[in-house]
């Protein structure tokens, strides 16, 4: 294929991936729904396991199935979660926490080897995670150290079918300040007791 079925920025419309030949395969999780929320023992800054995932309706003449999650609500830039080539693609579905079958784990943007979760956006936004799983026709070819936008040039001549699960990390809300009662406010005062020493007093009344 010579351009990117779609805007990995933007949400992947699945049924223009079904005519574009990249979708087919079905892809889902025990942890969360389509588009459902991403439960905290799989994110990053909760217990940070992989979801499990199931798939099926590869097509034949699959030589490697390949596993990306990415982010593409960050504002600077889109952020790789996990990625893992070179699976088996007799393999239907990988475990939580685990690795799928021979597969080659890459280096996430956080740095570490393997899955890394989501975490509270700096934005403070709703935040969609794309679980990836591209069917290939021959193995991909990526550099040492890859981003989301490298695989997604590495592997777009050679995929002949793929599924997305997207899960969110909800958008947090502010706590509102505590509203102080007037009437119930006490207000700290010195009182001069008349022989030159202070002593420590409350006041309560109305604020004017």
């Amino acid at each position: 294929m010579s351009e990117m079925p779609h805007d990995i920025r933007q949400p992947p419309d699945l049924r223009r991936l079904s005519r574009s030949g990249w979708a087919g395969i079905h892809l889902q999780s025990r942890a969360f729904d389509q588009h459902g929320l991403i439960p905290p023992c799989y994110r990053r800054d909760g217990g940070n396991d992989s979801p499990d995932l199931r798939w099926s309706g590869l097509p034949s003449g699959t030589c490697e199935l390949l596993l990306l999650v990415e982010d593409p609500d960050d504002p600077r830039r889109t952020v790789l979660h996990w990625l893992v080539t070179g699976i088996d693609p007799a393999c239907t579905g990988v475990a939580a926490g685990e690795t799928p079958k021979n597969g080659r784990v890459w280096c996430n943007d956080f740095g570490d080897l393997g899955y890394g979760g989501p975490q509270q956006p700096a934005d403070n936004a709703s935040h969609r995670y794309l679980f990836w799983l591209f069917a290939l026709a021959s193995p991909a070819r990526l550099p040492r150290h890859p981003n989301a936008a490298d695989v997604h040039r590495a592997i777009r001549d050679t995929v002949v079918a793929s599924g997305v699960l997207v899960g969110r990390y909800p958008r947090q809300r502010r706590a509102r300040p505590k509203l102080i009662d007037p009437i119930r406010h006490a207000t700290r005062r010195r009182v001069d007791g008349g022989s030159g020493s202070s002593r420590a007093g409350f006041t309560v009344g109305l604020l004017r």
